[in-house]
């Protein structure tokens, strides 16, 4: 029998049409100078990173790892993004940034509030669906700069 996440996993790749090879990658194009992508990209394998962590720490009940983990990638985060980055995203984009981010600080607050494993469970799902839904619109190239 399979575990319930790997019956997840497997239905959020066939839904994402990950296991269709596609001939053309219709994904709007957001333009960055190869530093802008770079800052970028790491912000997302630190979500990507934070995620697990927080799965981890959930299952054995880490609450205080839990919170530590995530309240660096909220609000504080967000903050730090700089405005010439932010004025070059397009307005999709823009909103589902700020969500991932305040996905993470929801999380932050549950694990040092009463730290309900199936609250902080289901908060991460939520916050992942804006993870996935940008990275199927979006895709981020390198303009090179003259």
């Amino acid at each position: 029998m399979k575990r319930p996440l790997t019956m997840i996993a497997a239905a959020l790749i066939s839904l994402s049409g990950l296991t269709q090879v596609q001939a053309t990658d219709s994904r709007e194009i957001i333009w960055l100078s190869a530093a802008e992508r770079s800052a970028l990209m790491e912000e997302m394998r630190k979500f990507l990173s934070t995620s697990q962590q927080i799965l981890v720490a959930t299952l054995v009940e880490d609450m205080a790892r839990v919170e530590s983990v995530a309240r660096p990638m909220g609000v504080k985060l967000m903050k730090e993004t700089p405005q010439s980055l932010t004025e070059k995203l397009p307005t999709g984009f823009t909103q589902l940034g700020p969500q991932a981010h305040l996905g993470f600080e929801d999380i932050a607050d549950e694990a040092s509030g009463l730290g309900d494993q199936k609250v902080i469970l289901q908060r991460l799902a939520e916050l992942q669906t804006s993870c996935v839904a940008c990275h199927a619109v979006y895709q981020i190239k390198v303009r090179e700069e003259k």
